[in-house]
């Protein structure tokens, strides 16, 4: 992804400035506050329930070199049917770490800080779907860049559902995004000036569009999508289309909206 890319690219100048030595003592054990996780299970779905399931938050944390810190919140469902769950999202914040962190052995001269919070914002008997949100930064960088990644689980199959799992990313949803998108009721983006400047600017570029690294979310009243711009306009930018305007791009039967 883009984001990854340009953290890579930074990373790259830090060490091309200072010599890189390894300042860790030995590999980073993460860390989880809150009440330890039971042994994962051996079942790889969970049961159906006629009703959502409850959550709290946890806090998932590490230290890729010496001096860096890394925090992630992530929900935790409480059902204990549901471990299989969150051992899934687990893995996904794992992940996350992974893709937007350095590597433990690709050391740097830099203190890394990246910080995120969670935000469920759709929790039925069969998906949650929630956002982690933040920034990182390089002590070495000029600026800190933006971290946004949608995540969406299917409950009972125990899944991580891709976009394309849900609506199919053709040029027909494109159109229909830039002529009918709004602005989120749960903006969560870092997103400079007005939502309609910010769009116009996703069009203009061109590659915004990008069902390679589209991200998305679903909410109670909308399916959001989360395109890719460059830094200056915030990193990404997000519009909300309504589910009567992505319902014959779906992909899934039913579809995880109507749940």
């Amino acid at each position: 992804m883009k984001q990854a890319a340009a953290i890579a690219a930074m990373i790259a100048l830090a060490c091309g400035a200072v010599a890189c030595a390894d300042p860790s003592p030995g590999p980073p054990i993460p860390k989880v506050t809150g009440t330890p996780s039971p042994p994962p299970s051996t079942s790889s779905a969970a049961p159906e329930s006629s009703k959502a399931p409850a959550y709290t938050t946890r806090t998932y944390t590490t230290a890729p070199t010496l001096d860096s810190h890394v925090s992630v919140e992530y929900p935790y469902l409480t059902d204990t049917a549901l471990t299989p769950v969150n051992d899934t999202i687990y893995a996904s914040v794992e992940s996350f770490v992974r893709e937007h962190a350095p590597d433990k052995d690709a050391t740097i001269a830099a203190t890394l800080t990246m910080d995120t919070k969670a935000a469920v914002t759709l929790l039925t008997p069969r998906v949650i779907s929630f956002v982690l949100f933040g920034a990182g930064s390089l002590s070495s960088a000029a600026y800190p860049w933006s971290l946004f990644t949608p995540i969406t689980i299917d409950l009972a199959a125990n899944r991580v559902v891709p976009l394309t799992g849900m609506v199919a990313l053709d040029t027909g949803l494109e159109a229909v995004f830039f002529a009918k998108a709004t602005q989120p009721t749960d903006v969560l983006a870092v997103n400079p000036g007005s939502f309609a400047e910010g769009l116009a600017h996703a069009k203009e570029l061109g590659w915004a569009w990008d069902p390679a690294v589209i991200m998305g979310y679903l909410t109670p009243t909308g399916l959001v999508l989360s395109l890719s711009v460059d830094h200056a306009h915030g990193d990404h930018v997000e519009g909300q289309l309504a589910y009567a305007d992505v319902e014959p791009f779906a992909t899934s039967e039913p579809t995880y909206w109507n749940s």
